[in-house]
């Protein structure tokens, strides 16, 4: 867990292919049809969950299939009558990164919709925690906390602020916003050595 109190101080393609220029074309036939194969089953998932109401989960896949290029749209035509989505490729959006005070680095992986998160607000988010030097995970799962009220590291205070329900960010974390020169412990081992910068991959699943 991040909470303080649990750690020591411290998709198929369209008619429209990508573009034919060579120097873009980065997929091989096999690779290509092994893709597409991929995403019309993740396509087939989002609809039958659709089908079950379970859209929480169908909005999941939806932005996982837009992580790596594919749009999906529900249907609008007549047409439409064995699957309730189109989908199509669509150029991969630029992340957009940008540094904010003390050094924290965040980075938007996947956009979210709605209202954003302020300070005060009860937020719910998925997460997974590495060490920058080793890349080597030590932390993942599901967390809710106040924000801003230093239920947290402060650099998740700062970083998670802003967010969308949906939205998929990177945080780089300076270890004066995190755990600092003491790092952190479970027991007796030291997960988090002193003075880590810590890179977490932070989705925002509910805002209250």
């Amino acid at each position: 867990s991040l909470k303080k109190a649990t750690m020591a101080k411290g998709k198929a393609p369209s008619a429209k292919a990508p573009s034919a220029k060579k120097k873009e074309e980065a997929l091989t036939e096999a690779e290509l049809e092994g893709l597409t194969e991929l995403v019309t089953r993740s396509v087939a998932l989002r609809d039958r969950l659709r089908v079950k109401s379970r859209f929480a989960a169908s909005d999941e896949v939806r932005a996982l299939l837009a992580d790596v290029g594919v749009e999906v749209r529900d249907a609008t035509t007549k047409k439409a009558t064995n699957s309730s989505t189109r989908w199509r490729w669509r150029r991969k959006p630029a992340l957009t990164q940008r540094k904010l005070g003390g050094g924290l680095v965040v980075k938007t992986l996947v956009a979210g919709t709605g209202a954003k998160a302020t300070k005060g607000d009860t937020v719910e988010v998925k997460y997974v925690g590495a060490l920058q030097h080793t890349g080597k995970t030590f932390d993942s799962g599901t967390i809710a906390f106040d924000l801003g009220d230093g239920d947290v590291i402060r650099g998740w205070d700062l970083g998670v602020q802003g967010m969308q329900r949906g939205e998929k960010r990177r945080l780089k974390v300076p270890p004066h916003l995190a755990y600092g020169t003491a790092g952190s412990l479970k027991g007796k081992t030291q997960i988090i050595p002193p003075n880590a910068t810590l890179l977490f991959d932070v989705i925002l699943k509910q805002i209250n």
